[in-house]
């Protein structure tokens, strides 16, 4: 979805060029219900959850490959043949990009703004279970769920964070951390219940209307110029993938778990990385076929040289901490 909506043309297409937004909401709520799932799966296993190698996994598999890219943004810069503001360079490498804005200049590097939000939960989410408790997990995610909506309601009305710091670009900025932390939170939440409701899986069919019209809604409602629906935005993707996960026999489950559709998963997140690089943004464009194959061959060489590398390293380092 993020990669179409920065393939088309969006004067010739405005609708389905905002499809975007609700792939990166989707990938959100997947994201806070994959981490804290399998920070629970260390809890029941050992009875304990290790926050250092909960960031020597997540460092070595997300940062490699971003200062990789980085690197060649910044090299293509130098010698002209991208053009991209070396300040919005280093707001995506310090992670501050959803708090800044620099314009067309600063578009090779714009989409950090997602990843800005998802170090600004690692950080954060695996602290607070850790403070709170595994057991009062699911109340603490449900109250930041609602401390997060209350407070985007007051800041989008008072712009308290944009008045406090003398920024226009900070009031109603909906990609700041602050403001749509809760697409993560619901996942979190989810991942609470996933094995007690197990017990009472969705009927196919059911779970068939359930994620084609969740995922009809959603795609309606970013594309709609509806006002203040964003605590259904941010709650529908929980729901698309409850659809899924509640339901084994949905056939969505059987088609996400085909072998082409798992390896595109795996290769989803390089693609996500380097698909800023060729589609959109200011200066020459090349041909949109090129453009998908170098963004699918480039894809390939950072998982295969840069991602797994550095994940076996990541894992090694936790074993030689645990021995």
């Amino acid at each position: 979805m993020v990669v179409a909506s920065h393939a088309l043309d969006a004067a010739a297409f405005p609708r389905l060029a905002k499809l975007g937004h609700p792939g990166v909401l989707i990938f959100f709520s997947l994201s806070g219900f994959l981490i804290t799932f399998r920070l629970l799966e260390e809890y029941r296993s050992n009875g304990d959850m290790s926050i250092v190698n909960f960031y020597v996994r997540r460092f070595f598999r997300i940062i490699p490959p971003l200062i990789a890219y980085l690197s060649v943004v910044y090299l293509l810069t130098r010698i002209g043949l991208v053009v991209c503001n070396p300040k919005a360079i280093r707001a995506a490498l310090l992670f501050y990009t959803n708090y800044s804005d620099f314009g067309d200049a600063g578009w090779r590097v714009a989409h950090f703004w997602s990843l800005s939000v998802e170090e600004h939960f690692y950080l954060v989410w695996p602290l607070l279970l850790l403070i709170f408790g595994i057991k009062r997990g699911s109340r603490t995610a449900l109250a930041l769920i609602i401390c997060v909506i209350v407070w985007r309601v007051c800041d989008n009305h008072y712009n308290f964070i944009a008045t406090i710091f003398h920024s226009r670009q900070l009031a109603a900025n909906s990609y700041r951390s602050d403001l749509i932390a809760d697409a993560l939170l619901w996942g979190c939440l989810l991942a609470f219940y996933k094995n007690p409701i197990r017990k009472f899986t969705i009927h196919p069919a059911c779970g068939v209307l359930i994620t084609v019209s969740t995922f009809a809604l959603l795609i309606a409602l970013s594309i709609s110029h509806i006002q203040h629906i964003t605590v259904f935005l941010h709650l529908l993707p929980a729901l698309l993938l409850a659809s899924i996960l509640f339901s084994e026999k949905n056939p969505a489950n059987t088609l996400l778990q085909m072998s082409p559709l798992r390896f595109i998963g795996r290769l989803s997140y390089s693609v996500y990385i380097w698909q800023q690089l060729l589609l959109g943004g200011p200066g020459a464009k090349v041909n949109i076929y090129l453009s998908l194959l170098l963004i699918a061959a480039l894809s390939f060489l950072s998982y295969t040289l840069i991602e797994l590398p550095c994940m076996r390293y990541g894992k090694l380092l936790i074993s030689r901490r645990q021995e």
